[in-house]
């Protein structure tokens, strides 16, 4: 009797199990389990296959695809591929941008590269390096050391020296933060706690202790500011308002005729939020924008030879050998310069770089050098190819 039960439960136990049909929660699995596997695929598909365009909104230089092996570092693939994703990835730019815009209906910035002021300004800040942070230059949190200005003064006076002995004159030009110029518009939070700022430092110890001509603009876009906006709201940068009043800085102090405001016709005119406001969030931002069209114009001034880009030379001609020549070392605030001050110049040679050197200054032979440096960028002039005197 055992027997034929335990033959039962064999015959039982070896029998094909019939297979049963899909239910529709089975479907359902299996579809979230494809879709879960396409999600993970499809951004990576993208972007190796560079199937969507993208666009750098970003204020620096991204991360570039790494090779599977270099010679020094070894297997660099792997470690190097995740920055590489990080700084690519497939729709980044529109979820960076969806995130913006919900931080900006709760009135907070979504990046932390950006300070919401008052009534709608924003302002730079740059915790990562805090030599150069606005917000700590502001505050006199990141003040020159008494060493750093006497090497700063000697690194001038040697550049200053050895153009004089060319017969070529140097000035500098230090155009302010926004939030110098708009200490206002910061948020009470923030508060002034030195009587100095590094800007103020170093011009100060310049015309104290060397020859060096400095043009100080902070004070003429300080007393326009009261009547018309000279910066951008939403951008780091001034405007060509503010530009115009730089420039007629410059030419006073080089003993030249800037035109003046009754010589243009001025047109505001609205424009989108810039960059800040895309990083912030502040969603539909407007900003202001001056149109400066001269009523009696010259021949225009065109482009003669070279690129108006990063380290390359760009000669700009107003077609009179008679008028002076002009070389500027400048970084991105001279772009709303150049259209003021090419109608005054024979050459305008213009090098977007923070490293003036005196063997290429005496080869183009220019009358006035003029080297324009941000505020935030003055850690730049401790650099050893800045201010070369040979």
């Amino acid at each position: 009797m055992n027997m034929e039960r335990d033959l039962i439960i064999q015959n039982q136990t070896n029998a094909r199990i019939p297979k049963m049909p899909l239910t529709r929660r089975d479907l359902v699995n299996r579809g979230l389990i494809v879709l879960f596997i396409l999600v993970l695929l499809t951004p990576l598909t993208v972007m190796e296959l560079q199937v969507l365009p993208t666009k750098n909104y970003e204020n620096r230089m991204l991360a570039e695809k790494p090779t599977v092996f270099d010679p020094l570092d070894g297997w660099t693939f792997f470690y190097g591929y995740e920055t590489y994703l990080n700084d690519h990835f497939a729709f980044k730019n529109s979820l960076v941008a969806l995130n913006s815009a919900y931080k900006g209906l709760l009135h907070t910035s979504a990046s932390d590269q950006v300070v919401l002021g008052k009534s709608g300004w924003l302002f730079y800040t740059s915790l990562d390096y805090p030599s150069s942070d606005p917000i700590g230059s502001f505050m006199g949190l990141n003040r020159f050391q008494d060493d750093q200005l006497e090497l700063l003064a000697a690194k001038f006076s040697a550049f200053d020296q050895k153009l004089k002995d060319d017969g070529i004159a140097f000035y500098l030009v230090i155009p302010p933060n926004k939030h110098t110029v708009y200490p206002e518009m910061l948020p009470k939070s923030i508060r002034k706690n030195a009587a100095e700022t590094r800007m103020n430092q170093l011009i100060a110890y310049l015309r104290e202790h060397t020859d060096v001509a400095v043009i100080d603009v902070s004070a003429p876009l300080l007393r326009e500011q009261a009547h018309h906006q000279v910066y951008y709201k939403t951008d780091t940068h001034w405007n060509s308002y503010g530009a115009y009043i730089a420039y007629t800085e410059i030419l006073n102090t080089l003993g030249l005729s800037p035109n003046t405001p009754a010589d243009y016709v001025i047109s505001p005119r609205e424009v989108q939020g810039m960059d800040m406001a895309r990083m912030a969030g502040a969603v539909g931002t407007k900003d202001l924008e001056y149109d400066f069209v001269l009523k009696n114009p010259g021949p225009a001034p065109t482009l003669i030879d070279g690129v108006f880009d990063s380290d390359k030379l760009a000669v700009y001609s107003n077609h009179d050998p008679s008028a002076p020549s002009l070389m500027i070392y400048h970084d991105s605030y001279n772009v709303a310069l150049m259209p003021f001050l090419t109608p005054h110049f024979s050459r305008t040679i213009s090098k977007w770089s923070l490293f003036p050197s005196v063997r290429e200054v005496v080869e183009l032979a220019p009358d006035y050098v003029v080297f324009e440096v941000l505020e935030r960028n003055l850690e730049h002039l401790f650099a050893e190819d800045c201010l070369r005197p040979f």
